[in-house]
């Protein structure tokens, strides 16, 4: 008894040990894959929000935001380092480069736009929780069409 005591302690401790320093995953890497661009004409921006504030207007209140060259009439982004928790995200597809999204005199975008969930909006901007996932693994995949 005392010898299987002893081996059950010694197994427990080399456990510890080769797991010291380790910390538990709560933050992971967000795999954007933007698709139905119209032309591979100018940048795709992406912008991540943990919140409705700004969503999806406000690049400036967004958590973090990227810009991705067009291939093939898609882009591709990936957010990392990104802590675990609920967020959306909102497509431009800046067609002329000059970093803004260019509206009609309707007040209607006249560039490529998208949303996280691909939210179909009736008279205006999708709302963020259409838009909301939840990041909860090391590794989560995107997917965005682009609407015009």
């Amino acid at each position: 008894m005392k010898r299987l005591m002893i081996s059950f302690l010694l197994t427990l401790l080399t456990f510890l040990i080769g797991h010291a320093g380790e910390k538990p995953v709560s933050q992971g890497s967000i795999n954007v894959e933007v698709s139905g661009l119209r032309s591979n004409a100018g940048e795709v921006r992406v912008n991540l929000y943990d919140s409705k504030d700004g969503f999806p207007s406000e690049p400036q209140k967004a958590v973090m935001a990227l810009v991705s060259k067009i291939e093939n009439n898609g882009a591709k982004v990936v957010f990392k380092d990104i802590p675990f928790g609920d967020y959306a995200i909102s497509v431009l597809h800046d067609a002329n480069g000059n970093k803004k999204m260019d509206l009609n005199w309707l007040m209607i975008p006249k560039e490529g736009i998208g949303a996280s969930n691909n939210p179909k909006g009736s008279f205006g901007p999708p709302s963020f929780s259409d838009a909301s996932f939840r990041l909860s693994s090391e590794e989560l995949d995107i997917r965005i069409t682009v609407r015009y």
